[in-house]
């Protein structure tokens, strides 16, 4: 071992020396080797060096022979005074000391322990046993090592781990703790922010449903249900819709038919004519007509349900050669059908439209009323936009029955603004079926009935741009072209044109002409242009116009002023309103204004 330090830097401060209860240096030899001599520390303390371990002081022959040697030399010292006297001799004895004690001791520095590296582990010996062997020779370091284990310091820093990782399983507990409330309060916080919002959408399928946004409404309550339980009265408020536009009639008609047991005969009345349109739309005549019926004994003005029972009587027999006995029925029908007070209907123009088409087809039965549906198809144009260009077809087709069909009846048809009906609300409690321009092209078809001449060539192309067929409008203006001299219908039907299908280049040389300027569309076109071309000051002179001079359009220019200026022209839209409450457009405006999102 006393090879061990001797070939060490004796001035090299890199040995740590522990003590019972304390840790120091680094020191180098030399300042152990002092500390040893005044006894500041102990042959039975233990040093140890990097990478190497702990070992008693004692087991370094190298440092107990130079020990040994200094005392020996501080012995000799003392003794070449010669004492005299107990009291010389004290006195001697007492200065040495002092001198001892004056010399200066080596002060420990400051250590940094995370610098300190970790002892390398023993060799593990396998375990072999053999009496009959001769006992190998102890290594003192292993032995030292041994001796060391067990040290007062061991289990004082054992107990400081024990409780240091106490602490820190209590930190980490309480800080998942609050992780984990924070966690749930934010869930928490969620699920009713989540909750309110479902709650005001909810209340939304009603508030679009009573503002005629029937599609709206039913298309939220499609999302709706698949998240949340919708409330029994919103879903019997949307129940038409679900009928009409959703067609979930499997899903609805077992529990209307348990709700017609109810004691309101008016409540009732509405669930028969659901339970009649549920079959209407299955084709099943016999029993949807029988469920009308039971509708109009319950509430015999109830609006929906009178003109259902029309409109299903009218296509039962529409299509038959009827014998006398059904002649006679369908005149019952008729007579009930028309004896309705309708003046305060909110549908009244559909219901001019079906007496309109019972005389179409049953002309020779009921001729007699032609002078009086006319004049209450005038008075449903007059009133309202919705179904204006469908009345104004039955008009023409009903002129041409009492002969008093001219060119003048297809320039008011020719006038109007097409596709307008699409964007009206269309209750769902009804069957608008017969409005469609598929079915209404075959009237078209009739009153055109191939003619040579301008205006019905012109009428006829208004008819599939109605209908959305662009080919057959193409083909019949091509037709119409060596027609058309002379005339500013024609252009106004090209105009219509290049609006609907968007050919903006078109529809702006058009729009240039100057004999088009007599027309309300042409202002309703420049001021839709000029709004795609942000021409502000256009739009408005376009549309205040169009408000001015065609009162009947109102309701567009209105819109169009809102468009511009929502703030400065959100009165146009309730006076709009006033006119067209049915026009979807201005109930969705209104819906801005009152809930802004």
């Amino acid at each position: 071992m006393g090879n061990e330090v001797k070939d060490v830097n004796p001035k090299e401060k890199m040995w740590l020396v522990r003590s019972s209860s304390r840790l120091m240096g680094p020191y180098s030899l030399e300042e152990i080797v002092e500390l040893l001599t005044y006894n500041q520390v102990s042959f039975v303390d233990e040093i140890r060096r990097p990478k190497s371990r702990w070992n008693f002081i004692r087991d370094y022959p190298y440092l107990t022979e130079t020990v040994k040697n200094n005392r020996d030399k501080l012995n000799l010292n003392n003794t070449k005074t010669s004492p005299l006297s107990i009291i010389t001799s004290t006195f001697t004895r007492t200065e040495n000391i002092d001198s001892l004690t004056a010399t200066p001791v080596p002060e420990p520095i400051k250590v940094d322990f995370d610098e300190i590296k970790d002892i390398e582990p023993l060799k593990e010996i396998p375990f072999a046993f053999n009496p009959k062997a001769t006992k190998a020779p102890v290594s003192q370091q292993s032995a030292a090592a041994a001796r060391s284990y067990g040290l007062l310091n061991d289990q004082k820093v054992k107990e400081e781990i024990r409780q240091q990782q106490q602490k820190l399983k209590r930190n980490v507990l309480v800080v998942a703790a609050i992780v984990f409330v924070s966690f749930l309060g934010f869930k928490l916080f969620q699920r009713m922010k989540d909750s309110e919002k479902n709650r005001q959408r909810v209340e939304k399928i009603g508030q679009f449903y009573n503002l005629k946004l029937y599609n709206k409404s039913f298309q939220l309550f499609r999302e709706m249900s698949s998240i949340v339980d919708i409330p029994k009265e919103t879903q019997d408020l949307i129940a038409p819709a679900r009928i009409t536009i959703g067609k979930e009639i499997s899903e609805l008609r077992g529990p209307l038919q348990v709700a017609s047991d109810s004691v309101n005969p008016k409540k009732r009345s509405e669930v028969f004519n659901l339970i009649g349109l549920s079959y209407q739309i299955e084709g099943d005549n016999i029993k949807a007509q029988d469920s009308f019926r039971k509708a109009l004994i319950q509430d015999p003005i109830n609006e929906v349900a009178n003109i259902n029972w029309g409109i299903q009587n009218y296509k039962v027999n529409s299509k038959l050669i009827l014998s006398n006995s059904s002649r006679t029925n369908l005149s019952d029908y008729y007579r009930n059908f028309t004896n309705v007070r309708y003046e305060n209907y909110e549908n009244s123009g559909y219901f001019s439209f079906v007496r309109g088409l019972y005389l179409l087809d049953f002309k020779d039965m009921f001729r007699e009323d032609l002078n009086l549906v006319k004049k209450d198809i005038f008075d449903a144009r007059t009133k309202s936009a919705f179904l204006r260009s469908e009345l104004a077809l039955l008009n023409i087709s009903l002129s041409r029955l009492d002969n008093t069909l001219n060119d003048s009846s297809y320039v008011d048809f020719i006038e109007l603004i097409p596709r307008q009906s699409m964007n009206f609300a269309k209750n769902p409690a009804l069957d608008w079926s017969l409005v469609e321009w598929s079915q209404l092209d075959e009237v078209c078809d009739r009153v055109y009935n191939k003619s040579q001449l301008l205006m019905p060539k012109l009428f006829r192309a208004f008819c599939a741009l109605e209908s959305g067929q662009f080919g057959l409008v193409d083909k019949l203006l091509d037709e119409a072209h060596l027609l058309s001299v002379g005339s500013n219908h024609y252009d106004l039907l090209q105009l219509h044109v290049a609006y609907a299908k968007g050919q903006k280049i078109l529809l702006e040389s058009i729009l240039k002409k100057a004999d088009l300027s007599n027309f309300a569309a042409t202002h309703y076109y420049r001021g839709q242009n000029c709004l795609a071309n942000r021409q502000i000051d256009c739009a408005r002179e376009a549309f205040s116009t169009l408000g001015e001079k065609y009162p009947e359009w109102g309701y567009l220019a209105a819109l169009g002023l809102f468009q511009i200026d929502r703030v400065q022209y959100s009165r146009n839209v309730f006076e709009g309103l006033k006119k067209e409450p049915l026009f979807v457009p201005l109930i969705e405006a209104r819906a801005s204004l009152e809930n802004p999102e």
